[in-house]
């Protein structure tokens, strides 16, 4: 996306506001996406975790190597699970961030 040319620049409300308002699970996606680019920390510490639900499995696979371990494990271990109804990426992400802790 354009926002990553500006890669560390700070929460931008009106991308925060997408994120929050959009019922489009791919454009919630690209928002999540755009936020992680902007502020890493502040993502980790706001919206990381509600992404670990969101229905687009993009979503949670990028949210993942952000979210706090200690507030995140349990759902973590449900994403990591063989049986969960996500996509492989997911799963590896999922392994790979409870491997981190």
């Amino acid at each position: 996306s354009a926002l990553q040319r500006f890669s560390g620049r700070g929460w931008l409300p009106g991308v925060e506001e997408n994120y929050l308002e959009m019922s489009c699970s791919l454009c919630r996606s690209e928002a999540v996406d755009a936020l992680i680019e902007l502020d890493r920390e502040r993502f980790a510490r706001t919206y990381a975790l509600e992404c670990l639900w969101d229905c687009e499995s993009s979503t949670s696979e990028a949210a993942i190597p952000h979210v706090p371990i200690e507030r995140a494990h349990s759902r973590l271990a449900e994403l990591a699970d063989a049986c969960a109804p996500r996509g492989a990426a997911v799963r590896a992400a999922a392994l790979a961030r409870l491997a981190s802790a």
